[in-house]
């Protein structure tokens, strides 16, 4: 059982960096390199930790690695839940344009901040005045998009290694070497 669990413990900590950086899967438009670069960082980074502290983690109890993996695993859903919230604030698309993606910061600067009042939300700045109007405002805002982004990275790659430390808590718990 404890390979099944370090198994699945390097599969959270390299399959999603590697499909984010071969596909740019649930990052923002031109961050999917640095998004999986930076999970598969973390996730090498994370079994490393887990690793280094194995004698300690196989002193636990089970019912203590049991609570700290259901409270990593409730964090990694918390954290899926509200990086959707924010991806879905960020990154609008609109089905008149179905080939552009729109890349909104958290924080608008005055002109595109006026345009979405205006319009009444993201989504319909994009109906309202157009993708070229649109992607002119937001091309402006490069230092606010730099700073969502960061955000978002924090908060896309806290999901990925939760959950690969609940993996990789049980893991080492099992008892066993790793080399096993």
């Amino acid at each position: 059982m404890s390979k099944l669990f370090k198994g699945a413990t390097s599969l959270f900590a390299l399959v999603p960096g590697d499909t984010i950086l071969r596909s740019g899967l649930g990052a923002p438009p031109g961050y999917g390199a640095i998004f999986g670069g930076v999970i598969e960082a973390l996730g090498v980074l994370t079994l490393l930790l887990l690793w280094s502290n194995k004698a300690r983690l196989k002193q636990w109890s089970w019912g203590r690695a049991t609570r700290w993996a259901v409270g990593l695993v409730v964090t990694s859903v918390v954290l899926l839940v509200a990086y959707l919230a924010l991806l879905n604030a960020c990154v609008i698309m609109h089905p008149l344009y179905p080939n552009r993606t729109f890349y909104f910061p958290l924080w608008l600067g005055s002109q595109v901040a006026r345009m979405v009042e205006t319009a009444g939300s993201r989504y319909q700045t994009i109906e309202r005045y157009g993708p070229d109007a649109v992607q002119a405002g937001l091309s402006a805002l490069t230092t606010a998009q730099s700073f969502t982004a960061a955000i978002l990275l924090l908060v896309y790659q806290a999901i990925f290694t939760t959950l690969t430390a609940a993996f990789g808590i049980i893991g080492f718990r099992g008892g066993k070497d790793i080399s096993d």
